[in-house]
């Protein structure tokens, strides 16, 4: 969320969870510029490394001035 407010120049957030038996989801998408390679970056690197060391995933789509979208899937 922070990144959102200081980047993504977006004016809708949407911010998502689901508990099902098996698995959490969450998905934060918003409707701003996009981001450019979201294979760098600190923050994203270590949503990533956390969602991994609990057999998670983190699926991240972009494309300029379309906004993004994170989903990450952790079992429970």
């Amino acid at each position: 969320m922070t990144n959102v407010r200081k980047h993504a120049r977006a004016t809708r957030v949407t911010v998502a969870m689901v508990y099902d038996d098996g698995h959490v989801s969450l998905s934060i998408s918003d409707d701003g510029q996009g981001m450019g390679d979201v294979s760098s970056g600190y923050g994203l690197l270590g949503l990533r490394e956390r969602a991994q060391l609990v057999g998670g995933t983190v699926n991240i789509e972009t494309a300029p001035n379309q906004g993004c979208r994170i989903d990450v899937e952790i079992p429970t």
